[in-house]
């Protein structure tokens, strides 16, 4: 007479934050726990320096660092790091992350944009400078304005003077006079400056309690 087998159980647990389905066999009535176990301990099991190369299939290059023989020394295009050795999960997106990172021959291709860029924003601060000095007051949020009237406006031509004079003076109304500022960092902006039962302001943007001159 042949021994009836009985049909592996599968049962549901979560590893590393996932949960995943173990398959375990049974013995003589007994669950046999040895292959969950086994399971939970590949999960958390730091990956061999082979092991880590094989799954980064040439986006990455791992060996021993030189310094610590316990560290990981990752080489990607661009960038050399040093990493405490990972588990398969840990690995598997710390490389899906650095896919996000820009070579440096992209670097090379897009640096005469980039710097046409920062020009730009150069000569945006300087005209801000024009503006503020043109009407005689400090605008620490003019910049704000420009790009919000870039963003709402596709044509240049379309901004006229009502439009400026209120996108100003909606800023301008924000700001306390020079003579108000807090006295240690210069802060402005009437959010940050909030006023104390006992008659002094406090500044959030650098913490000073003040008393502003009397009017």
């Amino acid at each position: 007479m042949t021994k009836k087998r009985t049909r592996p159980k599968t049962y549901e647990a979560e590893m590393g934050g996932k949960k995943v389905r173990v398959t375990v066999p049974e013995s003589d009535g007994y669950i046999d726990l040895s292959a969950a176990q086994a399971a939970q301990h590949e999960a958390w099991r730091p990956l061999t320096i082979r092991e880590a190369n094989r799954l980064a299939k040439g986006r990455a290059k791992v060996s021993a660092d030189p310094e610590d023989v316990r560290l990981w020394r990752v080489e990607r295009p661009g960038s050399v790091q040093a990493h405490a050795p990972m588990t398969r999960e840990a690995w598997l997106a710390f490389l899906g992350a650095g896919e996000a990172v820009i070579t440096t021959k992209q670097a090379e291709m897009i640096l005469p944009t980039m710097r046409a860029a920062v020009a730009a924003l150069h000569e945006v601060w300087a005209k801000c400078r024009e503006v503020e000095r043109a009407i005689g007051r400090d605008l620490d949020g003019l910049e704000g304005v420009i790009q919000d009237m870039a963003a709402g406006l596709d044509d240049p031509e379309s901004i006229d003077v009502a439009y400026v004079r209120d996108a100003i003076n909606a800023q301008a109304d924000e700001l306390v006079a020079e003579a108000d500022a807090c006295p240690k960092c210069r802060e402005r902006n009437v959010d940050n400056l909030v006023w104390q039962e006992n008659g002094k302001v406090k500044c959030t943007t650098c913490g000073m309690r003040y008393r502003p001159p009397a009017k």
